[in-house]
């Protein structure tokens, strides 16, 4: 049977072939090319016993450009049958073969010397394309179409597509088979006598009323195996990030793909999810807060200021456990007791506190210089060193004029930095530069310090190797667990030096350990009274890096 459909094919071809070969001879006569016209000597394509016809075509023709070279596919046969009729020799131009393609042309009408290498370069060059068989030729282009045909048959016949299902993921619905109305006084009813599926059918997700929240919270809880919101044996877990995108910026994509690098480095089933609050006003977190009660979340990173902290807390439905990677509670309680801050409220923060405290005793009895700046870390940190009585000489702000042109203030700076210590509470790119330019004092200070905020490798690029030499850095930033750094470095997240990026994978952890307490821990950190307690270490440099010291 298949030999009898592959003849079936080779006849079809065969015979399509010869009829364009026909047409195409009906196109040469039709043309003016046939009977009159023969290949000149000078073409260099034939011998010249066989072209010293009287009817060789002139340099001179006046053919249509129109007609002058076209190409032909393999599966074409561009023959004009005329010439072998009578003068045995190709009465159209001269013929070319290259790379499969057949190039109908003649030097006498194409001048340029590309035309004339395609010639030189043709596989059928002289007379012997004269002589081949035109039966013969058609035969081999047949063959080779087949050839083709059933080579590249398999890999279509085996190709396969990998498409995501469109389909969504299942969900779990509640209906309501009861017509009957429920106020919110009725639902507290429904909850309290324990008709949970009641209570969520007629539950309304447009209620501000707290309670009711958190009654919902606590039913979906019961509703999905979870009853009092114990830690849950499924490995799922069910994150939500509470993020004000217009005040973080560039925060707000960094630590979303944090929390992606550290769940997938777990290698565990997850569900993310992220909640912009725009700002951090108080109807905006209460407004994205209810949403995370309402899709029943285990866990809430909220990436929040200080300001941003207070009005949640204000806001006083913290249900979930929610972590604030931004801030440590030590900023919290001095505006805040420590029995207003909610029991779900954990703080994920540095302490500068303890970071100022471990360089105390190498400033002694020194005097300070302190160079600060005017952002809201900056302002902080100068307030914060400034409690612990060092002996300042000299404050200066320095702003990124300041930094870029630091030599030009040098001969005045000199007078208060000779041999003293130099406090930098400036952002890494200005200490950078001040450093870099420090080198060329004659009277540098004897000793600089600073605390997490120059635990940065901008300062290992701007400043050389000697002119921090004396450089002394507080870090809270831990050795962590190497996939998960990889992981986070292929989603542009820094584990190694960004703090916040690395107290945000220590929340996740903490969250995840709250849901499964059997997790594996990538973090030594503990958290104590609410608060992440980090292990704060003195660094300094050497060459490229940042190397700890003993």
């Amino acid at each position: 049977m298949f030999k009898m459909v592959e003849m079936f094919w080779v006849k079809k071809i065969f015979l399509g072939v010869f009829r364009k070969m026909k047409n195409f001879g009906n196109f040469v006569k039709m043309s003016g090319l046939s009977e009159s016209n023969s290949l000149s000597k000078s073409s260099g394509l034939l011998d010249s016993s066989n072209s010293s016809d009287s009817n060789s075509l002139p340099e001179s023709s006046n053919l249509p450009e129109s007609l002058a070279p076209k190409l032909f596919s393999a599966g074409r046969l561009a023959l004009a049958d005329s010439g072998f009729a009578e003068s045995k020799i190709l009465a159209s131009k001269p013929f070319g073969v290259s790379a499969g393609r057949l190039a109908l042309a003649k030097s006498s009408f194409l001048k340029s010397s590309s035309t004339e290498s395609i010639f030189a370069e043709s596989i059928f060059a002289k007379s012997s394309f004269a002589k081949i068989s035109p039966l013969r030729f058609c035969l081999i282009a047949t063959f080779c179409a087949l050839f083709a045909l059933l080579s590249f048959a398999p890999l279509t016949l085996h190709a396969k597509s990998s498409i995501i299902s469109p389909l969504p993921l299942p969900t779990q619905k509640i209906l309501d088979i009861d017509d009957k109305q429920c106020n919110e006084s009725c639902l507290k009813k429904l909850y309290n006598q324990g008709l949970i599926f009641s209570f969520l059918a007629k539950f309304n997700q447009t209620t501000n009323d707290k309670k009711l929240l958190g009654y919902y919270a606590d039913a979906l809880a019961q509703l999905n195996g979870a009853i009092g919101r114990e830690p849950s044996d499924s490995s799922h877990f069910k994150l939500a990030l509470i993020i004000p995108k217009q005040l973080v910026g560039r925060y707000s994509v960094s630590v979303a793909n944090t929390i992606l690098a550290y769940l997938i480095a777990r290698g565990i089933d997850f569900e993310l999810e992220v909640f912009d609050c725009v700002d951090e006003s108080v109807a905006n977190l209460e407004s994205s807060y209810n949403q995370v009660i309402q899709k029943n979340f285990d866990f809430v990173i909220a990436m929040l200021s200080h300001q941003g902290v207070q009005n949640l807390i204000s806001y006083g439905n913290v249900l979930y456990p929610t972590y604030i990677p931004t801030i440590n509670k030590e900023r919290i309680l001095q505006n805040i007791d420590e029995g207003e801050i909610p029991a779900n409220l954990y703080f994920g923060g540095i302490s500068y506190q303890q970071q100022i405290q471990l360089l105390m005793p190498i400033i002694k009895d020194s005097s300070v210089v302190e160079y600060a700046d005017d952002s809201q870390i900056g302002s902080y940190l100068s307030e914060l060193f400034a409690s612990y009585n060092p002996k300042i000489i000299r404050k200066k702000a320095m702003n990124n004029q300041d930094a870029s042109h630091f030599n030009k203030m040098l001969n005045v700076e000199e007078r208060y930095l000779e041999n003293n210590v130099l406090m930098l509470n400036t952002a890494a790119s200005k200490t950078g530069l001040i450093l870099s330019q420090l080198e060329y004092a004659e009277n540098p200070p004897k000793i600089f310090l600073s605390t997490q905020i120059n635990f940065n490798p901008v300062i290992l690029q701007l400043a050389s190797p000697k002119s921090r030499e004396n450089l002394f850095v507080v870090s809270s930033i831990d050795a962590t667990n190497q996939s998960l750094i990889e992981y986070a470095m292929l989603l542009n997240s820094d584990l190694r030096y960004d703090w916040v990026s690395y107290a945000t994978s220590v929340g996740t952890e903490f969250g995840l350990w709250m849901s499964d307490r059997s997790t594996k821990r990538y973090f030594k950190e503990s958290i104590k009274d609410r608060q992440v307690e980090y292990q704060n270490q003195l660094y300094t440099t050497k060459g490229a890096n940042f190397v700890l010291v003993k």
